[in-house]
């Protein structure tokens, strides 16, 4: 990597490729230094039917997900989905989809002028003050708070 940025390279293929292994291997590297048990993203990869969930849940963050609806993704009984979920993801599933959908909604907030009655149907709530009082409580800022100072800064 050291060559190929040395050579005025920084953004060749193979420089590229090389950040991917080293990213890689650092990755695997605490992996192992864990003995791969906490729970969150990188457990979340090695689990097929939490991993589909997860895709859904990233794909339609708008839709109206349950328990329930998450469970049958992944061909699980919500209990058993429930509790397997938080033992891979260490947090409750619906606590993960507001989450990501306050990931989305700060994402939409930053990138575009949509409004806010808009951008609550896009991620999940049908009214306005709904969505400002969970934003809120996830973010800690209001969403028009939010905005504004995204774009001062």
């Amino acid at each position: 990597l050291r060559y190929e940025v040395g050579r005025g390279h920084a953004a060749s293929f193979s420089a590229l490729r090389m950040i991917e292994v080293f990213c890689a291997e650092a990755i695997m590297a605490y992996r192992m230094s864990d003995g791969g048990a906490t729970a969150g993203w990188f457990q979340a990869l090695d689990d097929k039917r939490i991993g589909e969930v997860i895709a859904k849940i990233h794909e339609e963050p708008g839709a109206g997900h349950s328990v329930a609806s998450l469970a049958s993704v992944c061909a699980m009984s919500p209990s058993r989905f429930a509790a397997r979920f938080r033992e891979v993801m260490g947090q409750s599933v619906m606590s993960y989809v507001s989450q990501w959908r306050m990931n989305v909604a700060c994402r939409t907030l930053r990138d575009s002028s949509i409004g806010l009655a808009e951008l609550a149907n896009r991620v999940g709530y049908d009214d306005v003050a709904a969505f400002s009082r969970a934003f809120k409580a996830e973010v800690g800022k209001s969403p028009a708070l939010w905005r504004k100072e995204c774009i001062q800064a």
